[in-house]
């Protein structure tokens, strides 16, 4: 438990962020939220079922074994009642309400408003803001989530692997670790939104003094071996296994 405490620890509300900066994270945050993917995505997850298996396309024609495990359900669609909750939380969100890593923060605030590495970061805090809001969103709609378990039900496997009967729903094949994870398995089910919402998990390479900020995205199922090699990362993105 030391050790969750010690990676919240680097997580807090976005209070040290100046109002007008503030204000175009919330623009570039309403309107993600007003997409049908995110709708679909964030009413999927307060539902606590996805209408699909995640991505089954890629999964399928995986050389891993792992990855043929499919998601049986009957829903085609989130429901109507989840649906509407998702349209609420668009009218009323407020992204200095999520817990975000500070550095993060920290960087989109130190950045020169307009410039290119502004626009990048304010990219990288919105990926977030999506990811911690996923992650938000489950733990609420479910009481007494342990993000962390210290043990899994007979039958499972921590990797989520052969078997039907998933410790989480949500998930991106690369993204399954939650151990490593601040916010455990918060963080699985925030990956899987990432991916659903803009195609891949959002990733950030920074290059130490020279303040250089590069974007990439991690696809779903795909090997992380084709990616530039990431020097000094963005601690928001813990690696894939």
């Amino acid at each position: 438990m030391e050790s969750i405490a010690n990676d919240m620890a680097d997580f807090g509300k976005v209070t040290i962020i100046d109002p007008e900066k503030l204000k175009d994270l919330k623009t570039v945050l309403t309107t993600i939220l007003a997409l049908p993917i995110a709708r679909d995505t964030f009413a999927q997850v307060i539902d606590g079922t996805p209408t699909r298996t995640p991505f089954s396309d890629e999964i399928k024609s995986s050389r891993f074994t792992f990855s043929k495990t499919v998601i049986v359900n009957d829903n085609m669609k989130p429901s109507h009642k989840a649906v509407q909750k998702t349209d609420e939380i668009k009218t009323a969100f407020a992204p200095q309400d999520l817990m975000t890593e500070l550095k993060l923060a920290q960087r989109y605030q130190d950045a020169s408003q307009g410039s290119r590495e502004y626009l990048l970061h304010l990219l990288e805090i919105a990926a977030a803001s999506v990811h911690a809001l996923a992650g938000s969103l489950y733990a609420s709609s479910r009481k007494n989530v342990e993000i962390k378990p210290p043990w899994l039900p007979g039958g499972h496997s921590r990797l989520f692997d052969r078997t039907d009967e998933f410790f989480v729903n949500f998930y991106h094949t690369n993204y399954r670790l939650f151990e490593k994870y601040p916010f455990g398995l918060l963080d699985v089910v925030g990956y899987w939104a990432e991916a659903e919402i803009f195609g891949g998990v959002v990733l950030f390479e920074h290059e130490g003094s020279s303040g250089i900020t590069k974007a990439f995205l991690h696809p779903p199922a795909k090997d992380f071996s084709g990616l530039p090699a990431l020097g000094e990362t963005a601690s928001r993105f813990r690696g894939p296994e």
